[in-house]
């Protein structure tokens, strides 16, 4: 505070400096003290939404088979529950989740794909072989690799076939000799 003229009598005027840096000051923190809230916030909403997806992954692990596979079949949007869906049906090797698994081909959640494809070749059910195939980019060399491993897990005439058409046909070396190995190995497996 600073007096005018040097006589204590008259009231005192604030500094200029000072009417300036309380404002900022207080403003500063109410800025902070809204970025604590909506942290809190963030944080409250974040470990809700923890607990209720913890919730619902037990609540479909310990599942009877019939509710999770209806699950999968009408249910599941969210693609990490449908991912959870699909490993738990091909952990209890429930075939009838094969059309779940088709369907999460299609996906364009690479995770879920993978899972799918996970299923399917735990499954080994055939009717897998003609959908993967339908869904595989050729151009795509790790993608027809990946394709390739699960058709020969999977196995079948479908995949028999699928096999001899890209070790005869496919423009890449490497790839053609993938699937001339992958026919031997799924022949040798067949074979009584």
């Amino acid at each position: 505070l600073e007096f005018v003229d040097g006589r204590s009598d008259l009231a005192p005027q604030v500094a200029i400096l000072m009417e300036a840096s309380v404002p900022r000051l207080a403003k500063e923190v109410e800025t902070a003290k809204a970025a604590q809230e909506a942290l809190s916030g963030l944080a409250k909403s974040a470990t809700e939404n923890l607990a209720e997806s913890l919730v619902a992954r037990e609540r479909l692990r310990r599942a009877p088979h019939a509710e999770l596979l209806s699950a999968l079949s009408v249910g599941l949007s969210e693609p990490s529950m449908r991912i959870w869906g699909l490993q738990l049906a091909a952990d209890r090797g429930l075939r009838e989740a094969v059309p779940a698994a088709i369907d999460s081909l299609s996906s364009e959640d690479e995770a879920l794909r993978a899972a799918a494809i996970s299923a399917l070749v735990a499954l080994r059910d055939p009717s897998g072989v003609s959908a993967l195939i339908k869904e595989v980019d050729f151009n795509s060399y790790e993608e027809l690799a990946v394709t390739m491993e699960a058709i020969s897990a999977i196995g079948g005439d479908d995949a028999i076939e699928f096999l001899e058409f890209v070790a005869s046909g496919h423009s890449d070396d490497e790839l053609r000799a993938r699937a001339k190995e992958s026919l031997e190995r799924l022949r040798k497996r067949s074979a009584p």
